[in-house]
Parts: structure tokens; sequence; C-alpha cells
């Protein structure tokens, strides 16, 4: 089930997201695979896997713009995932 989280940051900015990912998780289920991806006017760094969340930092981008930031995971059952963060990139 692909979900998509609407988010805002300066250009300037460098931000952490993260996602919960503890709703879709069965008891006795975990995350143990994170992967993010995005266009390259962004820059992720920091990516991290905690308690059913996974975070990255997010720099870059280009005022006006709206990107999409797409984290995938695959938990210890070997189920498969994604959710999307648009993230539109606004001087504030």
């Amino acid at each position: 089930m692909a979900l998509r989280i609407a988010s805002e940051k300066d250009p300037a900015a460098d931000k952490d997201y993260s996602i919960n990912w503890n709703a879709f998780l069965k008891e006795g289920e975990s995350v143990t695979q994170s992967t993010w991806t995005a266009p390259a006017a962004l820059t992720l760094t920091g990516e991290s896997i905690a308690n059913g969340i996974c975070s990255v930092w997010i720099a870059g981008g280009v005022t006006g713009v709206t990107y999409n930031i797409v984290n995938k995971i695959t938990t210890n059952r070997g189920l498969v995932d994604e959710r999307t963060i648009q993230l539109r990139v606004k001087d504030q």
C-alpha cells in the first residue's frame, strides 16, 4: 500500500524526516532494511532505522519544486512496502 505524506522545507535547510512503520508491522515483525531515494537536486544523509521508524536527513532543492522522496522497506518476514514524502521546497 503506497502512502503519500506532504511536507515543506526551505532550500537552505538540512532537516530530518521520518516514517513510522509501526502501524504496518505485525507483532514480532521489524524493519530490517530501509532504502531512501530522491531526485539528484536533493542530498540524503544519515539514514537510520530505530524501533520501526525510518529516518533520513534531506538537504537542498529548488524553490517552487515538489520532490518525491521514497522510503522502501523490507521486514524480517520478507514483506516489502514503500511510502512517499512529497516535499515542497519554498522559501521560509
